[in-house]
């Protein structure tokens, strides 16, 4: 099952730090959204009620519930038709040694899926007739899975090693229990849904391979852009950890930036993204040898730029980005 994850998320779209393609609703052959239920999977670092908050607000494609991670049980789920929105995390490649390290890729997302439900009832009377030999419920499920969306979320790097090291039982009990991501707040899943259930009513596809902006961003002529402290946790790839927030690498790095902007605390940047505050901020993911940057807008969950680079000299946050982001600002105006 992991394993067919990771080839429909690249299906999906690789370079991506959100993902959708809506059309794939339609191949589970739902009759109408309102009739199912969208199952959020979600970590307990967070109180349900706090989720709950979260989702009445900003949640309208389908009816909804929440369940722990650890509790999740695709078992209990397959009477009925589903959508799922799941926190993961896992790994392609088998860690051995340190000579094995470069070889493995990991993977931390929200994915957003269903399954092929006509074709699974078809599989399923099959199966009971005994007319399929060497299946079970769970490769069919498995093999008609239908990846709807995907956000991308940061682990730290102790985390990311865990998953590099441990099996994935461990790894789903670590997730579930200990705050391990970077981009992951009851702000940020906010914004997060509202970008994706409003691509999902269009059946809409997107992807962040190519730069792009939208007018808006030239609202940063006269808007604070805040940038939440993770980013300014530099990465050491020889030791494969993370500095403490340095301001002097923020200051270094927007040195030539022409408007304002604000290092501020995350949990500072969540409350202002649940208080509907009007808020430019810029979030920023590390997979693997990727970089994956947006700037996002806290009232409506709509991205305003994004842009994919590659790691070429540094795995942080490059100069090249704000003289880009002077130029497209610019650009927005004329």
């Amino acid at each position: 099952i992991l394993l067919l994850s990771y080839l429909l998320l690249f299906e999906l779209h690789a370079y991506s730090q959100i993902a959708v393609n809506g059309k794939n609703l339609k191949k589970a052959h739902f009759r109408h959204l309102d009739e199912i239920y969208t199952i959020f999977i979600l970590p307990e670092t967070y109180k349900k009620t706090t989720y709950d908050s979260i989702l009445k607000s900003n949640w309208h494609l389908t009816p909804y519930e929440v369940v722990n991670v650890s509790d999740f049980n695709l078992k209990n789920y397959t009477g009925n038709q589903y959508i799922f929105a799941e926190v993961k995390a896992y790994k392609t490649g088998k860690y051995k040694n340190k000579k094995s390290l470069k070889k493995i890729k990991t993977y931390s997302l929200i994915d957003f899926y269903t399954y092929n439900y006509k074709k699974i009832d078809k599989l399923k009377k099959k199966l009971y007739q005994k007319k399929l030999k060497n299946k079970h419920i769970a490769d069919i499920f498995a093999e008609n899975k239908i990846t709807i969306a995907h956000v991308l979320l940061y682990p730290t790097e102790e985390f990311n090693m865990f998953v590099i090291k441990n099996k994935p039982g461990e790894i789903k009990k670590r997730l579930n229990n200990d705050n391990v991501f970077y981009n992951f707040t009851p702000g940020f899943l906010k914004n997060y849904l509202q970008k994706v259930e409003s691509l999902i009513k269009n059946e809409g596809k997107y992807k962040l391979k190519d730069k792009a902006f939208l007018p808006e961003i030239k609202n940063l002529i006269h808007n604070t852009l805040y940038v939440p402290d993770y980013i300014a946790r530099v990465y050491n790839p020889s030791g494969h950890s993370y500095s403490k927030p340095d301001k002097l690498f923020i200051e270094n790095l927007f040195k030539n930036y022409k408007y304002k902007y604000q290092l501020i605390d995350t949990n500072e940047l969540n409350r202002k993204i649940i208080n509907n505050e009007p808020v430019y901020y810029l979030q920023f993911v590390r997979l693997n040898n990727d970089r994956f940057i947006e700037i996002v807008n806290a009232q409506t969950g709509e991205v305003v730029l994004k842009s994919y680079e590659p790691v070429v000299n540094s795995f942080n946050l490059e100069p090249g980005f704000i003289k880009d982001l002077n130029n497209v600002i610019k650009k927005a105006v004329e």
